[in-house]
């Protein structure tokens, strides 16, 4: 259903539980023509016998008046406001208007039986031929992008501490423009290498690529919290103050600045210090993040 057919949309509405979230749901890039949508369907739906709820939202840092007052608006009626880290709570304070909200996690890390399908508990056992993932998100709107030096240093310190020239890049948005973009560009960077694109829509095929991965780097959210079900070493990739890092930080993820140089020898000991994590450490800080995810739903 798109919001942008205002009416039709508040009709579907009418009587309905309206789930806000989860995901970075707050951001200025939203039109104004959605958001009077998503407030009219809300609005409707308390009206006839529904409810509104927010569950693990993400809430970036805005700066036009008008949409915030608008996501207040629409806030309003699903308090409490379940957000997903403290970070969308500071930027939630910074507006100055009043709403009961509540930490909880991102609504990814809930224990639910798709994740325990997709990652059962088992041993760690990576493909025959170790690869390394890398699962890049393209977004200009949000500045983010995992091409670099970062990446050149990190990438030929992995192939040379693990013997392997082989990549898989999971695509994560098929929309146009997005993560095939970014994964055409790694190809064409690195020819000497073996890379396969894993161009899918099946959970399954990315999450074997997971389970198998002898390593991931990633700039995308979701992409390191399917690496930490997948209990495969992991180094994330983000500018300071981005999304990923107080996820990783909680994961006990090593975060890197996509456009650090990154000397060879320091690539070699953050690859190294990521190969050796403490597995039964990250599996105790992911049951606890899915604790609190589960806290959504309360």
């Amino acid at each position: 259903m798109s919001a942008r057919h205002v009416w039709r949309f508040a009709r579907q509405c009418m009587g309905s539980e309206v789930v806000l979230g989860g995901g970075q749901f707050v951001r200025d890039r939203t039109s104004y023509r959605a958001l009077g949508g998503i407030l009219i369907a809300a609005l409707a739906a308390r009206l006839t016998g529904g409810r509104v709820v927010a569950r693990g939202l993400g809430v970036s840092r805005m700066h036009s008046t008008g949409r915030k007052l608008l996501f207040w608006a629409i806030l309003f009626l699903a308090q409490p406001v379940r957000l997903r880290d403290a970070e969308s709570l500071a930027n939630l304070k910074r507006w100055g208007f009043g709403l009961r909200t509540r930490v909880t996690m991102d609504m990814a890390f809930l224990a639910s039986p798709l994740m325990m399908r997709l990652f059962p508990p088992r041993d760690v056992h990576p493909a025959a031929e170790p690869h390394i993932v890398i699962a890049p998100c393209e977004d200009t709107g949000e500045h983010r992008a995992i091409v670099g030096p970062a990446l050149d240093a990190l990438l030929r310190a992995a192939c040379g501490e693990l013997g392997t020239r082989r990549v898989r890049i999971a695509c994560h948005d098929p929309r146009h423009g997005m993560d095939m973009v970014a994964a055409r560009r790694i190809a064409e960077r690195y020819p000497d290498l073996e890379v396969d694109i894993v161009e899918t829509t099946s959970l399954d095929a990315l999450a074997q690529a997971y389970r198998e991965a002898a390593l991931v780097l990633s700039n995308r959210l979701h992409a390191v919290i399917f690496a930490a079900y997948a209990d495969a070493p992991t180094i994330a990739f983000s500018r300071a103050g981005g999304k990923l890092v107080p996820f990783a930080s909680a994961l006990g993820i090593d975060t890197v600045c996509p456009d650090h140089a990154c000397p060879a020898d320091e690539a070699t000991l953050v690859v190294a210090r990521s190969l050796k994590f403490d597995r039964a450490d990250r599996r105790a800080r992911r049951i606890a993040m899915s604790e609190a995810a589960n806290l959504n739903l309360v």
